[in-house]
């Protein structure tokens, strides 16, 4: 018993020492770029960046000349015919002259039947348009930093996942290498009874502990499993079988959480956002202001008027139009849009100075949470190193006959201890150093 449980230590310690020193995880590497190009989510968010910057050149379009096309037919009865009061002057006339010369047949009822035109509009001088384009920018400006955090959030639940689901998998493994140590326990157990060296309690404390052992297995099977599900959703689905590392290296954290402060209030998309919403309230009040000038158009219209369907160059016409609007007065509504605007800038303004404080509070407390955990892993070696030392001590003497089994299966309990709280604390570190990137908002594509 006592060889396979030293060979099982010194075998398990030995990986953890080749785990300070492994490489980057290019399999997270890999599941961070494909999250990045089939994220459900970044897909939605890259669709509307689309049709934010489409409302661009919707604003542009503005500036630009506008052909109309319109076409009436009316058929009318009874109402007033300009024809009737005409033709008995010309009839009159006709009868002067002795001669046809005037047609006495008219009918000139209003509006014509028939009319047709096409109108070329030209804006000349409209104030809300300079605004309004601005405005188009800025909404894409404001859903391109949406899709940077949005990014941000992706990128760091994929390697949360990644290393809860290493933890479970490592646990599981773990357990599944100590098993045949319980079972060899509960044999030694058995024999000592049988022989009358122990008492019927050994055996079972035996199988209570290899029972809880086989629940602690089931329960780290399915914390996997269910770490598995959610990353592969994160990935765009169909990601069946998530690879799980052979060991996870030991990473360094930054000496001083003050240069990471400075960088994520350069960084930070929701500082970027606040400051796009300040343009905004800008603008908004400049176009409650554009709403006091009067605008100006040039119209250019050809077309047709005729009483019936035939269509003559004689009946066509063409016309220049100069169009001015100016609304002297709208009850005070564009002052107030004004002084609303003024009013959501100091928001903004108290709001960005609240968030930059909070900015600070979370990188510190995120790069004060990881120097724990990485002092966790020092303290996780230690204890593995005077549990090992412990109970090469109670082999020798416990093949001396000098200390009951009972010493050397609680010294074997805190060796499997002391390496279950290793992966606790290496991949605890890990997510940890995740939470530090997350707050600075450092480059989303390293792992």
């Amino acid at each position: 018993m006592f060889k396979k449980l030293t060979a099982f230590i010194l075998g398990g310690y030995a990986s953890v020492a080749r785990a300070d020193v492994a490489p980057p995880d290019p399999v997270l590497q890999r599941y961070v770029e494909t999250a990045l190009v089939r994220n459900r989510e970044l897909t939605a968010r890259s669709a509307e960046v689309d049709a934010k910057a489409e409302g661009i050149r919707e604003a542009r379009a503005n500036y630009l000349p506008t052909v109309t096309l319109d076409a009436r037919y009316t058929r009318l009865w009874g109402g007033l015919d300009l024809g009737e009061l005409i033709n008995p002057a010309y009839a009159a006339l006709n009868e002067v002259t002795g001669q046809p010369r005037f047609p006495t047949d008219l009918q000139l009822r209003l509006p014509l039947a028939l009319e047709a035109k096409v109108r070329v509009a030209q804006p000349l001088y409209v104030p809300q348009l300079g605004p309004a384009y601005r405005l188009s920018k800025l909404a894409t400006q404001a859903e391109q930093a949406k899709q940077g955090i949005a990014r941000r959030e992706v990128v760091a639940a994929v390697k949360t996942l990644y290393y809860t689901h290493a933890r479970a998998a490592l646990f599981a493994d773990l357990l599944r290498q100590t098993r045949p140590l319980l079972e060899e326990n509960l044999e030694v157990s058995t024999t000592l009874v049988e022989t009358s060296k122990a008492t019927d309690d050994v055996v079972l404390r035996a199988k209570a502990e290899l029972a809880a052992h086989d629940q602690a297995l089931r329960v780290a099977e399915q914390g996997q499993r269910a770490a598995a599900r959610a990353l592969s959703v994160l990935l765009g689905g169909g990601v069946d079988d998530i690879t799980v590392p052979a060991a996870l290296a030991l990473p360094e954290v930054p000496a001083s959480p003050e240069p990471l402060v400075a960088e994520a209030k350069r960084l930070r998309g929701e500082l970027g956002l606040l400051g796009v919403a300040a343009q905004a309230t800008d603008e908004q009040r400049s176009l409650a202001r554009a709403n006091n000038l009067p605008t100006v158009s040039l119209a250019v219209d050809l077309g047709v008027q005729r009483p019936d369907f035939g269509i003559s160059t004689d009946d066509a016409y063409a016309a220049i139009s100069i169009v001015g609007s100016w609304n002297l007065f709208a009850g005070g509504r564009d002052r107030s849009r004004v002084l609303q605007r003024e009013h959501e800038g100091r928001a903004i303004a108290a709001r960005r100075a609240e968030l930059v404080d909070q900015i600070a509070a979370d990188v510190t407390t995120a790069w004060d949470a990881a120097q724990v955990a990485r002092q966790a892993v020092t303290t996780a070696d230690e204890r593995i190193a005077s549990t090992d030392a412990a109970y090469q001590i109670l082999a020798q003497r416990y093949a001396a006959n000098d200390v009951p089994q009972l010493e050397v299966l609680i010294a074997e309990n805190a060796l499997v201890a002391a390496r279950t709280e290793r992966i606790v604390a290496i991949t605890d570190l890990h997510i940890r150093l995740v939470e530090l990137d997350r707050a600075v908002a450092s480059e989303e594509v390293s792992p």
